[in-house]
């Protein structure tokens, strides 16, 4: 369930999912720690939105290095790369990107709650974002006219999972994404040849899984995206702001071990 506006109950779009979530290996755990030897994966198929794929998002340790001694480390630091792909009806996001971050987990922080944390700084050589004035572009061929800004961007993101004692799994995120356009908008005419722009994109998300029967969870999340953008274009609005709130309940199945992530979800 999709809304636009300050409430979910704004501009409301309800769609069924299919997502799936893939860990190759464990970054503090494997011994290998060559390029792609450690990557999660979160795709997600969706039904009656405008493209099937809306979701694909990998984040790939090209090297990685425990601190400290230990044969079983507790912070590992490590050289990434990004691959981001959002396409909805809501909104559109992508990034092709690199960075540092560092990986912990810091076992029982008391009442049997465990906590594990990863903070990342995100360099964007190229990312892009929905536009909200593509529909001025003059270009030859309508149906073929760009709807997305894009540009050089960076960033920073931080993930915290806790888990209560194995009965319940609360994981939180945020990701703060700017993106700079420069002459590089949809719009053009005869005496202006192409916008600038400055995105500021950030999105925050909850979620909650509750496991049963071993490799079986029923969760829920919440989701907000964040756009605010400051366009160059003349005679239009020059500041917008998009703000899309999500909410979704699913369940979920792991291949072996027990339920961490959602796989099939409707």
């Amino acid at each position: 369930m999709v809304g636009e506006g300050e409430s979910i109950t704004e501009n409301t779009e309800t769609n069924t999912f299919l997502q799936i979530d893939h860990e190759q290996d464990n970054i503090f755990e494997t011994t290998r720690r060559g390029p792609w030897d450690y990557f999660d994966l979160d795709a997600q198929l969706n039904f009656g939105e405008k493209v099937p794929l809306g979701r694909a998002m990998i984040r790939a340790a090209l090297w990685s290095k425990p601190v400290g001694e230990s044969a079983s480390p507790n912070h590992v630091f490590a050289i990434n790369q990004y691959f981001d792909y959002v396409n909805n009806n809501a909104y559109e996001f992508g990034s092709q990107s690199f960075g540092p971050s560092l990986s912990s987990r810091f076992g029982n922080i008391g009442g049997g709650v465990g906590l594990s944390t990863r903070v990342d700084l995100i360099a964007s050589p190229i990312a892009a974002v929905n536009s909200d004035y593509s529909f001025l572009s003059e270009v030859e061929d309508r149906e073929r006219f760009r709807e997305y800004d894009y540009g050089v961007g960076g960033g920073a993101s931080a993930n915290a999972g806790f888990d209560f004692s194995r009965k319940v799994l609360l994981d939180l995120a945020y990701r703060f994404e700017y993106i700079g356009v420069r002459n590089g908008s949809v719009y053009s005419t005869d005496d202006f040849d192409g916008s600038d722009a400055d995105h500021v994109i950030q999105a925050a998300s909850a979620r909650v899984l509750v496991p049963f029967r071993g490799q079986s969870a029923i969760g829920a999340d919440a989701t907000i995206f964040r756009r605010d953008s400051d366009y160059s274009l003349p005679l239009v609005a020059n500041e917008v702001t998009q703000r899309n709130p999500q909410i979704r309940v699913f369940l979920a199945w792991t291949p072996e071990g027990e339920a961490t992530a959602p796989v099939e979800t409707e």
